[in-house]
């Protein structure tokens, strides 16, 4: 389950630096929203099928409740998380 601790880590890391640099600069380029976004799919797969879903929630609820609202990525992550999880409640 290792891949599942770096994907869901490489998630969380990259969700703070976006929001960083989005803050400071502005991002203007989809990919840069979408591929975390792909990132945080797949360490949910991954998460689920190695039936560790209780164990990430809260990991996972982080990732989405500090996204931006750019590009969608908020919405994106939230659908992605609510697929494992349900309904994602602020």
């Amino acid at each position: 389950m290792t891949n599942g601790k770096i994907h869901i880590t490489s998630v969380q890391k990259r969700t703070i630096q976006e929001k960083k640099r989005r803050d400071e600069f502005g991002v203007d380029e989809e990919n840069y929203y979408s591929e975390p976004e792909d990132m945080f799919e797949e360490a949910l797969k991954l998460i689920n099928e190695n039936g560790l879903t209780e164990k990430f929630e809260a990991r996972a609820y982080n990732i989405v409740d500090q996204a931006t609202e750019s590009w969608g990525h908020f919405d994106s992550l939230q659908e992605r998380y609510e697929k494992i999880y349900g309904d994602f409640i602020r």
